[in-house]
Order: C-alpha cells, then sequence, then structure tokens
C-alpha cells in the first residue's frame, strides 16, 4: 500500500461506496479501481476490485467528517 495520494476524489469515493454496497463485486471505472488499490483501499481478485478493512475505515471517516463538520460551522 501506498499513501501517494489518500485523499480520493468524489468520484472514487463514490467507486468506494459502491464496492462497499454491493453484494457482489462490481465493476468499476478502471483509473478509480487502480488508485483505490493504490492506496490500500481496495484489492484487486481475479480481475475485480473488491472493498478492503482500510476502505471500510475510509467510508467511515468521511462519513463521520461529513456528519460533524457542518455541524462545527
Amino acid at each position: 500500500m501506498t499513501a501517494a495520494r489518500a485523499i480520493l476524489l468524489p468520484e472514487e469515493l463514490e467507486s468506494l461506496r459502491l464496492l462497499a454496497v454491493e453484494m457482489i463485486r462490481r465493476r468499476v471505472p478502471t483509473g478509480h479501481g487502480k488508485q483505490l488499490v493504490r492506496c490500500g483501499f481496495a484489492t484487486d481478485q481475479a480481475g475485480r476490485v473488491a472493498i478492503t478493512m482500510t476502505g471500510r475505515a475510509k467510508l467511515v471517516i468521511e462519513v463521520t467528517r461529513n456528519f460533524w463538520i457542518p455541524a462545527l460551522i
């Protein structure tokens, strides 16, 4: 895992959300999948991208941030 860019673009974050809610591994755009794998948020399994525990933790952080930050402003 490399942390070259751990901040995801909104489209990449949406792809990570899709991976989290799908029962079967869903295909995401190639660029998004590669970036998610590169950051450690997903893994490539037989040509399909699957979310990792790190990816699930990233989603929890994003949801928490989106919930709390507006309340503080």
